[in-house]
């Protein structure tokens, strides 16, 4: 005969875990005690959406993201101003100049119609979520505030090429992290290096990084043997002298002076590249061209100690 056992109700279990985890966060003597933000802090995902950046070259003040925004949650302004022509002869070029570029959190609802209707791409999302004010007038972001997220953007995904434990994902931040560096070239006024991070280091080295991966059968899944957890201290300590003796030099270099160029001209750097300096240029591509071979000749011959194996 069956025993009938009464069935708790699931609010009450749903009670009773909220009161044993309440007394085990608030409990001083409990052995693994809950650490809650902001002693411990989440490691979000580089696409994650948190806070939206924005490139203010980029930016040309067509406003299409305003009138696209549900919320009216953006706010914009800016004027036109007449460049000199860029050859002698030539007729002067009217810029599109941003003097405003707000974005109001505390009506925005996170939709990212803005980002996607950017004719430019001059709208990203930052993985950044801290963010929160406690008056809410001052969750009224200008441009200012909105190009230093985009600086975060930068950060996660570097830390996110040496942090995580799988090839894979380590190459796709590499991407990231390369094509926004690009974008800081490109508000130097360096168009020449940004369109070599992007063809050169995205279209060719990092393409290169992950067929050697496919083709010699390395782990595409998460691999312990990738985080040591021993050397990470050490890494730690030697990445950041590199980073203060680099940022000493360079500060040191112009004795806080600003320097301000018109940028470098891109077709007179194609022209020398092309004609005095083509040799090494093709030379760099035999380099490629000679990882490539060297990886598929490794591939092949750990089929054949296989075979031999077997045999």
């Amino acid at each position: 005969m069956k025993t009938f056992k009464p069935k708790i109700p699931g609010f009450l279990i749903g009670i009773k875990i909220v009161i044993v985890n309440m007394l085990k966060t608030l409990s001083p003597f409990h052995s693994k005690p809950n650490v809650n933000y902001p002693f411990e802090k989440e490691k979000v995902a580089p696409r994650a959406r948190g806070v939206i950046a924005l490139d203010q070259e980029a930016c040309t003040s067509c406003m299409l993201c305003a009138r696209q925004c549900p919320d009216w949650c953006i706010y914009i302004e800016g004027h036109k101003e007449l460049q000199p022509p860029s050859k002698p002869g030539g007729r002067q070029r009217s810029r599109a100049v941003l003097d405003r570029f707000d974005i109001d959190y505390a009506l925005c609802m996170y939709c990212g119609i803005c980002v996607e209707v950017c004719p430019f791409d001059a709208l990203f999302w930052s993985p950044e979520y801290e963010y929160s004010e406690f008056n809410m007038g001052d969750m009224l972001h200008d441009k200012e505030r909105l190009d230093d997220w985009l600086q975060t953007l930068f950060v996660s995904t570097a830390v996110r090429v040496v942090t995580t434990s799988n090839v894979i994902h380590a190459a796709i931040s590499l991407v990231f992290t390369l094509a926004l560096t690009s974008v800081l070239f490109l508000l130097l006024s360096t168009e020449f290096v940004a369109l070599v991070l992007v063809l050169v280091y995205i279209g060719a080295v990092i393409v290169l990084f992950l067929f050697g991966i496919m083709i010699t059968r390395a782990p595409l899944g998460k691999n312990a043997e990738l985080d040591n957890d021993k050397n990470k201290k050490l890494g730690a300590a030697i990445a950041g002298s590199i980073f203060f003796l680099f940022s000493y030099i360079l500060v040191n270099g112009f004795d806080g002076e600003v320097v301000i160029t018109s940028g470098s001209s891109t077709e007179l750097l194609g022209e020398i590249l092309l004609s005095r300096f083509v040799f090494p240029f093709e030379l760099v591509s035999f380099v490629l061209l000679a990882a490539l071979i060297g990886g598929i000749t490794l591939a092949r011959k750990d089929e054949a100690l296989i075979d031999e194996d077997q045999v």
